[in-house]
């Protein structure tokens, strides 16, 4: 694909049917809809209806290497997560706007060429949740791999851990430094050990110095997301 292409061109190149006449993307619900019509109607119709589009432009997730790739969800992905992890369609719909409020990405230590949001959200219940979405970058876009919710802060904070000991790439926000100065915001899954939130901060206050503590922010400062 073509890397001077606007966005609208690299979603139709992926999704002819994913954006509206007036050239907005259409929600995961709408795109999802149409697929399931065209599988009823036409089943050999039905791939030019996948992959999902959830983003046109990655840009907005602060990490610099996805900027001008859409986010995509492949078909078989989207029945992994449902049926594995138990994610509806709806609440997926949203998936693009919480990877955007990430409270940390870092490089998958496990498989490479992968990245690992960190998301906080809410259960059905209404419950504060900590989920992980791992994505893994291609040509033509950044695909949706995995959907779960965190059990357990160990699994975390291993994770984490291990990337930061292999020297991965680790991207923060101002979010992050909300998340690691007050853990107990968020559900006991958030709460890393007292080692790794000090690394994670270490980062933090590396790129955002003037939110050391005692430090008073300069007009003019970047928030913008980088990689350590």
């Amino acid at each position: 694909m073509a890397e001077y292409a606007s966005d609208i061109e690299k979603v139709l190149a992926i999704n002819p049917h994913a954006i509206d006449a007036r050239g907005n993307l259409k929600s995961l619900v709408e795109q999802y809809g149409e697929y399931s019509l065209a599988k009823e109607f036409d089943p050999k119709s039905t791939m030019e209806y996948t992959p999902f589009v959830l983003a046109m432009n990655c840009s907005v997730f602060g990490v610099p290497e996805l900027a001008g790739k859409p986010l995509v969800l492949t078909n078989s992905s989207l029945k992994h997560v449902r049926v594995k992890h138990d994610a509806q369609i709806a609440v997926l719909n949203s998936l693009a706007d919480e990877m955007r409020e990430n409270l940390l990405v870092y490089s998958d230590p496990e498989y490479k060429g992968n990245l690992v949001f960190v998301l906080a959200g809410l259960s059905e219940n209404g419950n504060r949740i900590i989920s992980i979405v791992r994505a893994e970058a291609h040509i033509d876009g950044i695909a949706v791999s995995q959907v779960r919710s965190v059990h357990g802060k160990r699994e975390l904070d291993e994770e984490i851990s291990r990337a930061l000991d292999l020297s991965l790439d680790v991207y923060v926000n101002e979010r992050t430094g909300d998340w690691l100065r007050n853990p107990r915001t968020l559900p006991d899954e958030a709460e890393l050990s007292s080692e790794t939130r000090q690394r994670l901060l270490s980062i933090y206050f590396t790129r955002f110095p003037h939110e050391r503590p005692g430090s008073v922010k300069r007009a003019g400062d970047d928030p913008r997301s980088v990689a350590e």
